[in-house]
């Protein structure tokens, strides 16, 4: 890796979007947009990426659930 990637790496990862992956989800509150990193678990508005409406810490997340409905 040259210096030239080095130095876009470090820019990125103080990115505020860096390393989060974003999925398309519907729940019973019609949220849309669901993030994941390394933080936790991020709920978002679909027009503002950068900003969550709501964040759970993976230390405070006992149960997960999953429904493939459609």
């Amino acid at each position: 890796m040259d210096e030239t990637e080095m130095e876009y790496l470090k820019v990125a990862q103080d990115l505020e979007m860096y390393g989060v992956n974003y999925f398309a989800i519907q729940n019973k509150k019609g949220t849309e947009l669901l993030g994941v990193d390394a933080l936790g678990l991020h709920i978002y508005d679909p027009e503002n990426r950068l900003t969550p409406k709501i964040s759970f810490p993976w230390n405070e997340i006992r149960n997960i659930s999953y429904s493939d409905i459609g």
